[in-house]
């Protein structure tokens, strides 16, 4: 009875000293955490500003916030399809519209670390078009780049790049600038995890340590 007081008191002191052990017959795990840098992340879902039903607003709505929007059409609500986009949205009905072919431009007031979309086809789309998604450093650097083919209207891709500084991100239908597609939920975060965290494995006979990378950002909330 002595020995197992003494273990389990060696068993607490250990998860003081924030290793946790589970031993009881079978292999033990720790965990050991590193510190994790702040991330922060704004979602801008076009829903912000109220769009008549199959109409559209100028995108350039969000100057306040820091985020210029260049070379859209604009923010469409397409309810009832009569102005024949054949797009839902992926965060409400509400979504950023491209008929014209040119690069959609979005500037940051303040540079981000991490960049991420749902982009889709739209009635109208040409088999085998698709969109390129771009972002620049303030000396117009690629700081990382995404490209997808869309395959169908209404079947939304999600579009994710990263990278310190980033001050602008274009939107570029494939091949050259083509159009008409959609895009919604827009996701723009700063800041990394710290990729020190590390977890390791222990058993009777073997010990295995893995290095956590950063992963693809994946914000959990809206806008």
């Amino acid at each position: 009875m002595a020995k197992m007081f003494s273990h389990l008191t060696r068993l607490r002191y250990a998860a003081i000293a924030g290793v946790a052990l589970l031993a009881f017959g079978g292999p033990i795990f720790l965990r050991i955490e590193g510190a994790v840098a702040a991330v922060t992340s704004t979602t801008i879902n076009f829903e912000e500003v109220e769009v008549p039903e199959d109409d559209y607003v100028d995108a350039n709505i969000y100057t306040a916030q820091g985020v210029t929007i260049e070379g859209a059409f604009g923010i469409v609500r397409d309810a009832t399809d009569l102005s024949n986009w054949g797009l839902d949205g992926t965060d409400g009905r509400q979504f950023l519209g491209q008929n014209d072919d040119q690069p959609v431009t979005i500037t940051f007031a303040t540079p981000i670390d991490g960049f991420q979309i749902d982009c889709s086809a739209s009635l109208g789309t040409s088999n085998g078009n698709g969109i390129t998604v771009t972002g620049l450093s303030a000396t117009d650097a690629v700081v990382d780049s995404m490209s997808a083919t869309f395959p169908a209207v209404n079947t939304w891709t999600t579009f994710s790049i990263e990278g310190a500084g980033i001050t602008s991100v274009t939107l570029a239908g494939t091949p050259n600038d083509a159009s008409p597609w959609g895009c919604d939920k827009m996701i723009m975060s700063t800041g990394f995890p710290d990729p020190t965290t590390t977890s390791t494995t222990t058993t009777s006979t073997t010990t295995t340590s893995t290095t956590a990378t950063s992963a693809s950002i994946a914000p959990s909330f809206t806008g």
